[in-house]
């Protein structure tokens, strides 16, 4: 995670050096899933990121689909930057992504609350429960 000098928190963002077998999922996945691990002292259930059986999308699987519009690609070779890399090149990229959104978001809430998440295709909400109020992060439109 990399700040800009003098820069308020929520402006950290991720990096990294693309490297065989990753994706945008997985990149962000693995974010998410640290965060429990050695912030909140949970360890997500495996699969949590996966549909339903009914087909749905799981509460994780809608965060991880809005993570996907956060970042940009570097590619080294073309000199060229792509927003919503579908495809990314290892050893020719590096991936920037800002999920302190996100984590923030993540911050107080259980296990079971990440099932009242719901992502619109710009924004992600998250439904409220009888402990945490409704809020949205607002995506790129």
């Amino acid at each position: 995670i990399l700040s800009a000098p003098g820069s308020p928190a929520k402006q950290l963002f991720g990096l990294r050096i693309v490297q065989p077998g990753d994706n945008i999922w997985n990149i962000h996945y693995g974010v998410i899933r640290r965060f429990f691990r050695e912030k909140r002292h949970i360890e997500l259930p495996e699969h949590v990121d996966e549909p339903h059986k009914d087909g749905t999308s799981s509460g994780v699987g809608k965060i991880l689909k809005f993570s996907e519009k956060i970042g940009v690609s570097y590619n080294m070779i073309t000199g060229k930057i792509r927003k919503n890399p579908d495809l990314l090149i290892p050893g020719q990229e590096i991936y920037f992504y800002r999920m302190a959104d996100i984590l923030d978001l993540l911050e107080g809430l259980t296990v079971e609350e990440l099932e009242l998440f719901r992502f619109d295709g710009v924004n992600l909400i998250f439904e409220g429960s009888d402990r945490l109020p409704p809020r949205i992060i607002e995506g790129r439109g």
